[in-house]
């Protein structure tokens, strides 16, 4: 969320004018303000872990925890909301360590906590990852003067993530809006979009015939090029291997906007970050990582910015309520049939949509709907 419609971010209260990128700060403050003049701030509460939810007769008990006092406690409630996304838990990968290294080893969740120990002037920085976090810690420890940073990519991940400007296309049309718009929609194929009347007609035309397919192919071709030329990834040989490896149709939400106040591939293009293809192998002595190439690399943090997981970060009783409320599970023996029935159904669906993209990259395999 960016703006409320009933709360509008007014540029004389907090700053920030029309077009212009929204600091963290600033969305921050206008979230506080929002909370406060919509009376919603009364009913959050902070600093707490909710750790179990019981079902009970006329409704639910929450066990939850202080995270700074640790004083447990319980809330009652008739109703209850789960909106914490499906992966809301840290992927955090094991190197094999020597007790005697020395640099912090922490996930990318973990950089605002460690932000002044590890983006500091003159060190190096590990930052494990492709994505937009990666960057962005890249980015802020690259800043200081003299610092350095090596983006370690791994050769069997998905790549490097996509960074646009905010205005992309010949065209330059906004991209945050483009987004949005029904043409663009119809350059996805979508199994639960409406199939009758004109717009049925041209998601038909356009995901179902030879000549739509081919407007589609050009559109997303031309979308992806347009990106690369705007960031002159193929300028230099560093910023080369920050190509994405997936087409721009495949971009999903590994997609950010280039939103730092300077350009982030000039630190590329000046050696003060480099980009390394490969993965750590262990960690040595003193501030030697190990990579499995053999190289071998003196830092002084390692930022892992590897992403999310499915976590089972509540516990729910009885034992398969998960099941029942139909929550996100990582038990592969408790998606029922039906619910593999409805994958297999909509992923034919799709593939019927657009061939081209879905039987290459998305096999019908058991391992794909589970």
């Amino acid at each position: 969320m960016y703006e409320h419609p009933d709360f509008p971010m007014d540029e004389q209260k907090f700053g920030v004018r029309k077009g212009e990128h929204i600091p963290a700060p600033k969305m921050l403050e206008y979230l506080e303000a929002f909370a406060k003049e919509s009376g919603i701030a009364r009913f959050i509460r902070l600093d707490t872990k909710v750790e179990v939810v019981n079902k009970t007769g006329d409704g639910w008990t929450l066990h939850c925890v202080s995270t700074l006092t640790e004083k447990a406690y319980t809330i009652n409630t008739p109703k209850l909301i789960i909106a914490i996304g499906i992966t809301n838990k840290s992927k955090m990968p094991t190197y094999p360590s020597s007790p005697a290294f020395k640099p912090p080893v922490l996930h990318s969740k973990e950089f605002p906590k460690y932000f002044s120990q590890i983006v500091k002037p003159a060190t190096h920085t590990l930052v494990v990852g492709g994505g937009k976090s990666a960057w962005d810690a890249a980015y802020a420890c690259a800043t200081q003067p003299e610092a350095t940073v090596t983006v370690l990519i791994r050769p069997s991940g998905k790549g490097p993530n996509w960074m646009t400007p905010s205005h992309v296309t010949p065209f330059t049309l906004w991209l945050e809006k483009l987004v949005f718009t029904r043409f663009f929609g119809y350059m996805s194929p979508c199994p639960w979009a409406q199939t009758t009347g004109l717009e049925g007609w041209l998601r038909s035309f356009f995901q179902s015939t030879w000549l739509g397919r081919k407007v589609v192919k050009a559109f997303w071709k031309i979308l992806g090029d347009d990106a690369i030329a705007l960031n002159k990834l193929n300028d230099h040989p560093e910023t080369k291997k920050l190509i994405p490896w997936r087409g721009a149709f495949e971009v999903s939400n590994c997609l950010g906007i280039h939103t730092y106040p300077t350009n982030f591939y000039d630190l590329v293009r000046q050696g003060r970050v480099k980009v390394v293809i490969g993965e750590i192998r262990n960690l040595e002595s003193g501030r030697e990582v190990v990579l499995k190439s053999g190289d071998k690399l003196e830092v002084d943090a390692v930022v892992c910015a590897t992403g999310w997981e499915v976590g089972k970060t509540i516990q729910f009783e009885p034992k398969g309520l998960e099941k029942q409320l139909g929550l996100t599970t990582v038990s592969r023996t408790s998606i029922s049939i039906s619910w593999g029935e409805f994958a297999r159904s909509n992923i034919s669906s799709m593939k019927h949509c657009s061939p081209r993209h879905l039987s290459r990259h998305y096999p019908l395999t058991q391992k794909t709907l589970l």
